[in-house]
């Protein structure tokens, strides 16, 4: 399976100073200094550094126009740091190469014929053992390939277990297996996300919101009870209310990835969704894709 890129062009670094957008200026330089691996005493600071990874990461193989996630995986990749706090430019083409073919390996180990990588996050992960070394992160999305097209509200056969992907309940009992009101909800609230046609997103991040901490805005139940569909167009405008009441100014939503999850110490069948909500910055314009 080929991992495709996105159709932008970066062949022709001239174009590169005739865009009207500098987020894409800087990006492609970048690539174009760890194309050129020059041996360089420059260094960069870990915000820096994981800014344009993950910028680059995201320039390169972002589809954010899908909205069925079918994986999301993580892996992980140590980095030199200087007592300073910084990491020279050679460690970063390292890091960025490791993350790059990491990524490519989870692209391919994902079964599916169309599949793409929505997005990537880059995150530093707080603990190590080292103090000259830090660990970078990385989170990506895979879903469905295709545009976001068409949207509609849940209809008269949407009656959907909770969770524990147990499909379609009441008289649909049995259909839709491998899905459930989680997998419906976040399909259906992904569809109407803002998203950059021939566009790209950089400064990925999420929030996580703990289902019981907002009543009104969550499900919560039994695993085994069966939502109707008014339930389901219920929990879905609420949802969609609750992300953006808490989308951070000037970031768009990215992602919903709707949670089924149990209170702690808790072993009935009793829990609630809770929610990560991916936001990032989008970048428009005429571009030279």
């Amino acid at each position: 399976m080929m991992f495709a890129s996105c159709t932008k062009n970066e062949s022709d670094l001239a174009a590169v100073q005739k865009t009207v957008d500098p987020t894409e200026e800087r990006i492609l330089n970048f690539k174009h200094k760890m194309i050129q691996n020059l041996k360089s005493s420059e260094t960069l600071s870990l915000d820096s550094a994981v800014w344009y990874i993950e910028a680059a990461l995201n320039y390169s193989y972002c589809e954010i126009d899908s909205a069925v996630i079918v994986n999301i995986d993580s892996m992980f990749v140590k980095v030199p740091v200087s007592a300073d706090g910084t990491i020279n430019f050679s460690n970063v083409i390292e890091a960025y190469n490791q993350l790059n073919s990491g990524l490519i390996n989870i692209f391919d180990q994902t079964p599916g014929e169309d599949i793409n990588m929505q997005f990537t996050d880059i995150s530093v992960k707080e603990t190590t053992d080292k103090s000259n070394e830090i660990t970078l992160k990385l989170t990506t999305v895979l879903t469905e390939k295709g545009g976001i097209t068409n949207y509609s509200n849940f209809g008269d056969t949407d009656y959907w277990y909770p969770c524990c992907e147990q499909g379609k309940c009441g008289q649909y009992w049995g259909e839709q297996l491998g899905k459930d009101a989680t997998t419906q909800l976040e399909y259906k609230a992904n569809f109407e996300r803002a998203y950059p046609h021939n566009g790209y997103i950089t400064d990925i991040d999420y929030d996580y919101y703990f289902g019981l901490d907002f009543p009104d805005y969550f499900w919560q139940g039994y695993s085994n009870d069966c939502l109707s569909p008014d339930d389901m167009n219920h929990w879905l405008t609420q949802l969609k209310d609750f992300a953006h009441q808490h989308k951070p100014a000037g970031r768009v939503i990215v992602n919903y990835n709707v949670q089924f999850d149990f209170p702690p110490g808790n072993k009935s069948q009793w829990g609630f969704h809770d929610l990560f909500l991916y936001t990032g910055i989008s970048h428009y314009g005429d571009l030279p894709y």
